[in-house]
């Protein structure tokens, strides 16, 4: 369904219809995202012996004991990092603006899909209001609708969904989907208002976690902008099994995304919620004046001739984009074949 699009907005789980993927700069900093620059070793639950034993014990329990178990080591808690870093300065800094929410209903998103329900990942994290100042506050009540998931959380950019060992993790990804494509669809709206939209033309713009008791799958997500209609794809970065080496994978990469990743993305929100100004103070001037609206009004009577219009220049200095058109004709047909990712 996802993949039939609603409103201009589709979302791939494959990258078949897109060879070229992020762009280079996300590219490399996903690559910079793997470095392992921590050290776990002081947690005892997830010691090779330990995590052993509770895989084991995993095999017959359902969800909530699966996210109970395995959660911290999969993801880390944004909240609990920012508790056990408070004496980093720099840290501290940066989790002050992070906030994390269990299984709640992001009861302020768009639903972009008729029928379904406001998202509510297992765990997600995106930015408190404080992130972001008064006056961008001011120039995003211009453009309702996209920043707010709750009366809490604002772009969120991190959503977990975690499955039962009875279950495949897939079930898993087509929830996060659903997440992903509002998530990155408001985001994208910000940028289109802000008239900055190619900015983020194949730019990862936010992440998802599926899991389940054995294997853990970590996805990227970046629209690319076609015309008026945007595309998100869902790009593969970690797919692993919960044994060693691997066990930490996740781990270091959500520290990163945290530490490395969110600053330079809240950099970017804000640089497009101030050229909000911009594009708001075009919007104002649009709209008529009351002496404006009533010399209007006597035009349409009759009652006063209308102001001359400005010559046009015969040289337009927009053109048509080739790329995006050969985008847009070679869009793939509403009965894609590849498989839907939310029943």
């Amino acid at each position: 369904m996802l993949e039939k699009g609603v409103r201009g907005v589709k979302l791939f789980m494959s990258e078949d219809f897109n060879e070229e993927g992020p762009e280079a700069k996300s590219k490399a900093l996903l690559e910079k995202l793997k470095e392992e620059s921590y050290d776990p070793s002081a947690d005892e639950r997830y010691k090779a012996g330990v995590l052993r034993v509770k895989l084991g014990k995993l095999a017959i329990k359902n969800e909530r004991n699966v996210v109970h178990t395995l959660h911290d080591l999969v993801c880390p808690a944004a909240e609990d990092l920012a508790a056990v870093n408070n004496g980093d300065a720099k840290l501290r800094a940066t989790y002050k603006l992070l906030i994390d929410l269990w299984d709640e209903p992001w009861i302020h998103a768009p639903r972009p899909l008729e029928g379904y329900a406001a998202p509510q990942p297992d765990y997600c994290v995106g930015f408190v209001r404080q992130a972001f100042s008064a006056e961008q506050w001011r120039l995003l009540d211009r453009v309702p609708g996209i920043a707010a998931a709750t009366d809490y959380m604002h772009f969120p950019f991190l959503t977990c969904e975690a499955k039962s060992p009875k279950e495949q993790i897939f079930a898993a990804e087509n929830q996060n989907a659903y997440n992903m494509m509002v998530t990155v669809s408001t985001t994208v709206k910000l940028f289109r208002a802000a008239k900055r939209e190619m900015s983020v033309h194949r730019r990862v713009l936010a992440f998802s976690i599926s899991y389940n008791s054995t294997n853990v799958s970590l996805n990227g997500y970046y629209p690319i902008i076609v015309g008026p209609r945007t595309e998100i794809y869902c790009t593969d970065i970690l797919d692993f099994a919960i044994s060693p080496p691997a066990t930490w994978q996740s781990w270091h990469f959500v520290r990163n995304i945290y530490e490395v990743w969110a600053p330079e993305h809240l950099n970017h929100l804000r640089r497009a919620i101030n050229s909000l100004k911009d594009t708001v103070k075009d919007r104002d001037e649009a709209t008529p004046t009351p002496s404006e609206s009533a010399n209007l009004g006597l035009q349409q009577l009759g009652l006063q001739s209308p102001a001359p219009h400005a010559v046009q220049s015969e040289n337009p200095s927009v053109c048509s984009n080739p790329e995006r058109v050969k985008r847009a004709e070679t869009e793939p047909p509403m009965g894609s074949s590849k498989r839907t990712r939310i029943d």
